[in-house]
């Protein structure tokens, strides 16, 4: 495998099928992820908020619309979010021994549930059992499916 030391030299020995390309984790993960993966995804997290909504009191889906919404907005939430959070609320994480996640959890979903139109959390309570509910559900689904957690 050849190594290219300096950016833009050129060395015409080189085969251009050998060299490798090194490229960011996240940058693999959205290449390979296709439309069909995403909608398959997006519709399991909506199963699995409506199913969830089912099941706890005072977490509220008003139809499968609000549901479908609130799947995106989950994503998104989960994706700028839930980060940011993540980092600033690492030492107590850590002094939890990772139990705080589960409390992040549950703010994520809360915040996504102020968000969204026909969503609704009644409190921290609901979101915490609710989150860990839509975590086990939507695991079930996505084992039913044959996908990655």
């Amino acid at each position: 495998m050849a190594v290219i030391s300096a950016p833009g030299s050129f060395n015409p020995n080189i085969d251009l099928d050998k060299v490798a390309v090194v490229q960011p984790s996240f940058l693999a993960r959205w290449e390979t992820l296709s439309m069909p993966q995403f909608l398959i995804t997006w519709l399991i997290t909506a199963v699995s908020l409506l199913i969830t909504a089912h099941f706890i009191p005072g977490f509220e889906l008003k139809g499968v619309e609000a549901a479908a919404i609130a799947a995106v907005i989950v994503g998104l939430v989960n994706a700028i979010v839930r980060p940011i959070l993540f980092w600033l609320t690492l030492p107590i994480t850590i002094l939890t021994l990772g139990l705080f996640t589960f409390v992040l959890n549950a703010i994520t979903i809360w915040i996504a549930s102020g968000l969204t139109p026909g969503f609704r959390i009644d409190g921290f309570i609901p979101a915490l059992i609710g989150s860990l509910v839509l975590s086990i559900v939507s695991g079930l689904l996505n084992a039913i499916f044959d996908r990655s957690a």
